[in-house]
């Protein structure tokens, strides 16, 4: 059993960000229908007015693919419930269910996060679980308790979301049709500030934090940590220097973050690893998520990889050493994004004196990491139309968030 009421998930100021709520579900089941095609695509265009990306061809593939049972085919708030449910209740074959989930408390506010706080929220409920021994009628109903004990539910859970910076941050992804994610860490704190991706993005699954790909062109950034800190000129650095470097700002680092299914990215191994960096291949070898070139980013804000956390309070754990970046490192890293700022295919920032940033495309994948005073942030594009597309969605999440609600 669990207690009541649930507790509430809060953004990083305290306010309401995710809630337990009423969800009406809406089925399909095929041991109702008479006509496969006329129900899917009926109940298709009457949620078009909040799921219009849901056609009848793909509930009527679901269906297909159900081997029988009933599918889902939206999940509807109950003020559209209300609106809707007068269109969707005479179609054969749909089922109308109320459940009770966690979502968020402003509709607005989508993120690949919120996975993850979900996954907080239920260690918390569990973990303030009573026991109860009930009496049901043959039909389900519910008669009494006979036995039980529950105690008073779990704290609210303060979560680092900041939802302007998260709005601004889904604002800068849509703009794009390529598959687009933005991670937001606050360096300070390790705090997860936002993470955004767009539907094109999404189709892959989480890739903000899971998705891993070449770092191409922003090899520079490791290469010249590597010629500090092995005291070799940026040309000789090898791709195993390179690795090393990368892990020094959290590439590569396996974190343990509560509720966060995550990786930071893949470093080379092997017999390549003694190889020059200047034959090509490392950019290639070495793999980098959104989150860990977050992270990395906020490394270099802070002068050292911080333990990232989705939940204030709960901080990332690892077996890895994360020690301060040299100094040296670290002066030479803020000097090449003071000088990115400046790159031609950086223009879009111009406005923002006050922001760092490197940005590199190389082949399909389009990178960029900024800082703004305590805010860092990665942008990922694959396959970018332009070179200067990365530092346009930049400029495009900055004026967001310069613009009130």
């Amino acid at each position: 059993t669990y207690a009541q009421p649930s507790p509430r998930v809060n953004d990083i100021i305290g306010q309401p960000l995710m809630t337990e709520q009423t969800i009406n579900v809406v089925k399909l089941d095929p041991a109702k229908i008479t006509d496969p095609v006329a129900s899917t695509n009926a109940l298709a265009a009457a949620i078009a007015p909040v799921a219009p990306l849901i056609d009848g061809p793909e509930l009527m593939q679901q269906l297909s693919a159900s081997q029988g049972k009933p599918i889902t085919a939206v999940n509807l708030r109950d003020g559209d419930f209300a609106i809707l449910e007068p269109r969707m209740a005479p179609i054969p074959g749909v089922v109308l269910e109320k459940q009770p989930k966690l979502i968020s408390a402003d509709r607005r506010v989508w993120s690949p996060m919120l996975d993850a706080l979900t996954n907080v929220w239920l260690d918390n409920r569990d973990g303030h679980s009573g026991w109860g021994v009930q009496l049901f009628e043959p039909n389900g109903a519910l008669v009494t308790q006979l036995a039980g004990e529950q105690g008073p539910p779990g704290p609210d859970i303060p979560a680092t979301m900041d939802q302007h910076l998260q709005r601004a941050a889904e604002d800068a992804v849509v703009s794009t049709g390529s598959p687009t994610s933005i991670v937001a860490i606050q360096p300070s704190s390790g705090a997860l500030v936002a993470a955004a991706q767009n539907s094109q993005a999404s189709e892959r699954g989480n890739i903000a934090f899971t998705g891993v790909y070449p770092v191409g062109g922003m090899i520079e950034l490791f290469k010249n940590v590597a010629a500090v800190t092995k005291h070799k000129a940026p040309q000789d650095v090898s791709v195993g220097d390179a690795a090393d470097a990368a892990s020094l700002l959290g590439i590569g680092i396996d974190f343990r973050v509560p509720g966060l299914d995550e990786t930071t990215g893949r470093l080379p191994t092997g017999k390549n690893g003694a190889e020059n960096v200047g034959r090509g291949n490392a950019a290639d070898s070495l793999l980098a998520s959104p989150w860990g070139m977050a992270i990395a980013a906020a490394a270099v804000a802070r002068g050292q990889v911080p333990k990232p956390m989705v939940a204030i309070g709960q901080p990332a754990t690892t077996e890895a050493d994360l020690p301060a970046l040299p100094p040296e490192a670290t002066d030479r890293l803020r000097a090449m994004l003071h000088d990115g700022a400046g790159a031609p295919e950086m223009a879009a920032l111009n406005r923002y004196r006050d922001v760092q940033v490197f940005g590199a495309t190389t082949g399909n994948n389009g990178w960029l990491i900024a800082t703004l005073g305590d805010l860092a942030f990665a942008i990922h594009i694959d396959d970018p139309d332009s070179g200067d597309l990365t530092a346009r969605v930049a400029a495009r999440l900055l004026q967001s968030l310069a613009t009130p609600d």
